[in-house]
């Protein structure tokens, strides 16, 4: 027999004794509330992917997890805003099939109903923007799902509803900084069906409404974003103007417009 070495001989001695050891610290349980919570964690940290793995894996366990379901939408949704253009398409489809869910499901909160909207138009799904739009106006008939409305219905080509719609809109809510907007769509809609004249004076009268937005709203200091858009839809009226103003050769009218598309740096 070989004889155990002084270290070995004590450490044996000491594995004998009835000394105290530490009793081992469980694990929390893994389950869909716990993935859940750690889900809600990341996507407030920013962390939009491994926020949208941890939910997945949430929902895995617990198809019924509601805010899970919420959280995973949302996280897709931010993945989608921040991908690059390789993968784009993929996260937006997979953003999009996350709020489509929620509405199945019962979620038509107007934040819902604006991330299908934008989705459904950003990934081509001119039916889905239609259809969600329509639920939007009819849900919340304000003066911003009017005009999510008019563009939906003329992206699909339905230019006597975006007539209606935006005569309504402009009818309705005569101090809506969307107005610029309501016009430019109902223009639009006027040139598609071949009715130039009323599309000439419809733009015109956008173009001084947007320009009296703008004036209005630099001096009030207001969102410069709201700006943007506006004067987004004044360029857009006047090179629709432009165009129409050529067709029927109406120079003095055109030397205006292209006066004006001059000063907004849109002409040499």
């Amino acid at each position: 027999m070989k004889v155990r070495s002084g270290a070995a001989l004590a450490v044996a001695l000491l594995a004998g004794c009835g000394g105290p050891r530490e009793a081992a610290v469980p694990s929390p349980p893994v389950n869909s509330a716990t993935l859940a919570l750690e889900g809600k964690r990341l996507l407030a940290l920013g962390q939009a992917d491994s926020a949208a793995v941890i939910l997945t894996q949430a929902l895995g366990l617990d198809s019924s997890n509601a805010p899970a379901r919420e959280d995973l939408a949302r996280a897709r949704y931010q993945r989608a805003m921040e991908s690059d253009t390789l993968r784009r398409r993929g996260v937006l489809r997979e953003a999009y099939a996350s709020y489509r869910d929620l509405e199945d499901r019962g979620w038509t909160d107007l934040v819902v109903y604006d991330r299908l909207c934008e989705l459904a138009q950003t990934i081509g799904d001119t039916a889905g923007f239609v259809r969600y739009a329509s639920r939007a106006a009819e849900r919340f008939p304000n003066d911003r799902q009017m005009l999510n409305l008019g563009a939906a219905q003329l992206s699909a080509g339905r230019y006597q509803e975006v007539l209606k719609s935006q005569k309504e809109a402009i009818e309705r809510f005569p101090d809506s900084p969307y107005r610029s907007g309501f016009y430019r769509l109902l223009g639009e809609a006027y040139v598609r069906v071949d009715r130039y004249q009323t599309a000439q004076r419809i733009l015109a009268e956008g173009v001084g409404e947007a320009e009296k937005a703008v004036a209005a709203g630099l001096a009030e200091e207001e969102d410069p974003a709201t700006h943007r858009r506006i004067e987004q839809d004044r360029i857009a009226m006047l090179l629709s103007l432009q165009r129409l103003y050529s067709i029927y050769d109406e120079h003095e009218k055109l030397r205006e417009v292209e006066r004006r598309l001059k000063n907004a740096g849109r002409m040499q």
